[in-house]
C-alpha cells in the first residue's frame, strides 16, 4: 500500500492517506489474515486470500470497505470477528 503524494494549495507536499492511516490499514489486513478467513468478491466472485485485499476505508470495530484485486469492486466487510487492536 502506498499513497498519492501531492502539493496543497499552500505550495507544501501531502500524502493521502497519510502513513498512519496507512499503517492502520495494514493492522486491519493483517488481522484478518489471521483470523483465517477466507474473502470472496460480491461481483466477479472469485475467491482469493485476504493478503491480496486492498483495505479502503474503515476500521475492525465498525466494519471496513476494501476492494477486489481483479474487477476491483468496493465491498463493505462487516462480518469479521471483532479482535482488540
Amino acid at each position: 500500500m502506498t499513497s498519492l503524494q501531492f502539493m496543497n494549495q499552500d505550495g507544501e507536499w501531502e500524502s493521502y492517506p497519510d502513513v498512519d492511516v496507512i499503517q492502520y490499514y495494514k493492522v486491519i489486513r493483517d488481522t484478518v489474515k489471521a483470523s483465517g478467513i477466507n474473502t470472496r468478491c460480491c461481483l466477479c466472485n472469485r475467491e482469493f486470500d485476504v493478503s491480496e485485499i486492498v483495505i479502503t476505508g474503515g476500521s475492525l470495530k465498525a466494519g471496513f470497505t476494501w476492494s477486489c484485486p481483479d474487477c476491483h469492486a468496493v465491498t463493505l466487510e462487516i462480518n469479521v470477528a471483532k479482535p482488540q487492536i
